[in-house]
């Protein structure tokens, strides 16, 4: 396998896990839905802390790591490129992002109108029929921290980024490493800046991924060098971050391990991939349907299942495994269906990731 090769089968083998990771950051079970403390229930919170807020924390910044490497690579980035790429990312990037909010806001407008399950679907929300200009302009993340389908935020900051795309190349190709390096330190501290740096995390690890682009060097070659280090010290420093949570330095370590950890996880699939192991092409192309389709139906399970049950270890240990479970399996099933019995429906709101 060329190196060329092993990247992308890197990146296209982790599209499925990296998706799983995100509906179990959204399957933490906070004080919204139920009041967990240590002292009461204190296995689960440590399983919900551990899981949805240190293992799989790798997920976002792994995407845009990727995103950045892809939208560079194997190309002499000019004009005539930008253009193409933004066309694709036109597709890929806008027309899913306004199709899934649109949807979203369509949805709460309805069952916000039927008295027996308004108060699923409303709770701390603005009722969508009292909606202002302002408050439509929020529902797809103009002004406000997060769309109204908020877990497409990612893709609001990626379209952001693809149109400071060439700021960002003669920014990476102009400072070398040391620009990324300059992000990285800023993102670390992001805390102690006098002011908020919008989208500094989001450029960080897109700028990262961009830089290996540009510089043509490989990741994963340059991550499969250090294999054996961070294998022995992520583990080390994932349970530290749980067990630091408290103390005042604890974020500084915290993105710390999110960094080692996505190193991490791209040597180990990358080795792994190299001695044979084989992509599932079905589930990686179902990703995006995962993404675009998990919430609000995972919160609202999630709900029900807290409202519904009595509370002890094992009952919320259940609802914590197995509302993202259950809420991964229905979103590959309608995908299957949807997908054979609407094919080109589905290219177009999936930004033409569908199909194998």
């Amino acid at each position: 396998m060329s190196h060329s090769d092993l990247q992308s089968d890197t990146i296209h083998f982790l599209r499925f896990p990296l998706i799983v990771g995100v509906v179990f950051i959204h399957a933490h079970l906070s004080s919204d839905f139920v009041n967990i403390t240590a002292s009461d229930y204190p296995v689960f919170y440590v399983v919900n802390e551990f899981v949805s807020n240190i293992l799989v924390r790798v997920s976002v910044p792994l995407f845009f790591f990727f995103s950045g490497f892809l939208f560079y690579y194997k190309t002499d980035f000019n004009g005539i490129t930008y253009t193409r790429k933004v066309k694709s990312r036109i597709q890929s990037l806008l027309i899913p992002y306004l199709i899934w909010n649109i949807f979203l806001l369509a949805l709460y407008y309805f069952v916000q109108k039927i008295p027996d399950i308004n108060a699923l679907f409303s709770g701390e929300k603005e009722r969508i029929a009292d909606f202002s200009v302002v408050d439509y302009l929020h529902a797809f993340g103009i002004g406000s921290d997060f769309p109204i389908n908020y877990q497409f935020w990612f893709l609001r900051d990626l379209i952001i980024l693809v149109v400071a795309a060439p700021l960002i190349f003669y920014f990476i190709r102009n400072t070398k490493g040391y620009g990324i390096l300059l992000l990285g330190v800023l993102w670390l501290f992001e805390d102690r800046l006098p002011c908020n740096l919008f989208l500094l995390s989001s450029l960080f690890f897109f700028g990262s991924g961009a830089f290996f682009s540009i510089s043509k060097t490989d990741f994963t070659q340059v991550f499969g060098k250090i294999y054996y280090p961070v294998v022995l010290l992520y583990p080390l420093m994932a349970i530290c971050d749980l067990f630091l949570m408290d103390q005042p330095y604890a974020v500084y370590f915290h993105k710390a391990t999110i960094v080692v950890g996505g190193i991490c996880l791209i040597s180990v699939v990358s080795i792994w991939l190299k001695r044979g192991m084989k992509v599932n092409n079905t589930l990686s192309s179902a990703s995006f349907f995962v993404f675009a389709m998990h919430e609000p139906g995972l919160k609202l399970i999630k709900k029900l299942a807290v409202l519904q049950l009595p509370h002890s270890e094992l009952v919320l240990l259940l609802i914590y495994w197995g509302a993202p479970v259950l809420m991964i399996l229905i979103c590959l099933a309608l995908y299957k269906i949807l997908n054979t019995r609407f094919p080109a429906c589905m290219k177009v709101v999936t930004g033409n990731r569908s199909g194998v």
